[in-house]
């Protein structure tokens, strides 16, 4: 008898998480002008990027540096966020929904900016801090929702870099809606308005039932011995599930079917949302694409428990925090989502 499979709820992968404890206020930002004068407020945060989108964090690297109203540096930010000519320089995430203990300056009703200190900005005003990659500094600390907050940030001030100029008429784009909206300058004849995407790609855990085993591949660019699940962007006109499809069979020739959705994360380099998947395979036989991979092989699922905590003969899996290691757990785990009759 066939068991049905029933997807379970499923905790939030690393950069997703803000929602929960943001409103983003989309329909405030239509009307900008009470929330931006709201920025000198003490009830305000900023939490701040520099030039190369990386956080500043605290000292000990364990957060980001929030700037509330008991610090000098939150007048100068403030004038930031009302200065017309800085429309570029910071974003609007929203307010927070309710006290959070663990970070003691976001109370409910927090409103949350983030800003981009330019090169001409005033570097002695900043308190004492480190500079933090994102990546890092998430994958070091899976439980601090404000990981989301930062990683929504890098993607919106990413987005604002490879937009400058229209790309209808060529003519410079402004910032609009607190960071949430392009729009060309010429306002009477263009008119043209675009908004930060993010950028769909499938990754998926193939599954052989018959082996009791999952492929995986690595890029020959890849740290020695590190294997994950196969990636691709989706194209235009394809559903997810084929896109599933088509890129295991171009990387490796290996052949799929019941493609099945596990869970999602945003990944803020530059833009992109990860939707991980599992399939079936019906056809075993590999034979990579050179150009996409150096090498593709099976691993059982006893060699997947290994690899979850240490090297296992000369192999590793990306780390704690990437959906890739999500669906190695699962497999691992012998989770529904990874059973096929």
């Amino acid at each position: 008898m066939m068991t049905s499979y029933q997807p379970a709820l499923r905790p939030l992968n690393t950069f997703a998480g803000s929602s929960v404890a943001i409103d983003r206020l989309n329909n405030n930002r239509r009307d900008m002008t009470k929330l931006i004068s709201e920025s000198t407020a003490p009830s305000t945060v900023f939490l701040l990027l520099d030039t190369k989108l990386k956080v500043l964090g605290s000292p000990d690297g364990n957060r980001p540096l929030m700037i509330d109203a008991t610090m000098p540096l939150h007048h100068t930010l403030a004038t930031v966020v009302q200065d017309e000519a800085k429309h570029r320089d910071w974003m609007l995430v929203g307010r927070v929904t309710e006290d959070q203990p663990e970070l003691e300056k976001l109370k409910a009703g927090t409103l949350l900016f983030v800003v981009r200190l330019d090169s001409d900005f005033p570097q002695a005003q900043v308190p004492e801090h480190v500079q933090l990659d994102v990546r890092a500094f998430a994958l070091a600390t899976p439980d601090n929702w404000l990981h989301s907050v930062v990683a929504h940030a890098r993607s919106v001030f990413e987005f604002y870099n490879r937009h400058s100029f229209c790309g209808q008429c060529a003519r410079p784009t402004r910032v609009l809606k607190g960071g949430h909206e392009l729009a060309c300058m010429d306002q009477n004849e263009c008119t043209t308005s675009w908004f930060p995407r993010s950028d769909p790609v499938v990754i998926m855990l193939v599954v052989d039932p018959v082996q009791d085993a999952c492929l995986l591949g690595r890029q020959a660019r890849w740290p020695p011995g590190l294997h994950s699940c196969l990636a691709g962007f989706m194209e235009h006109g394809e559903a997810a599930e084929e896109a599933v499809a088509r890129e295991v069979v171009e990387e490796s020739s290996v052949v799929t079917t019941q493609a099945r959705y596990h869970s999602s994360q945003p990944w803020p380099f530059p833009y992109s949302l990860m939707l991980g998947f599992v399939a079936k395979a019906t056809r075993t036989t590999i034979q990579v694409d050179p150009d996409e991979l150096e090498a593709a092989r099976w691993f059982t699922r006893q060699d997947i428990q290994h690899m979850l905590t240490t090297e296992h003969n000369g192999c590793s899996l990306p780390p704690k925090g990437t959906i890739a290691h999500a669906l190695c757990q699962a497999f691992a785990n012998n989770d529904p989502v990874t059973q096929y009759e």
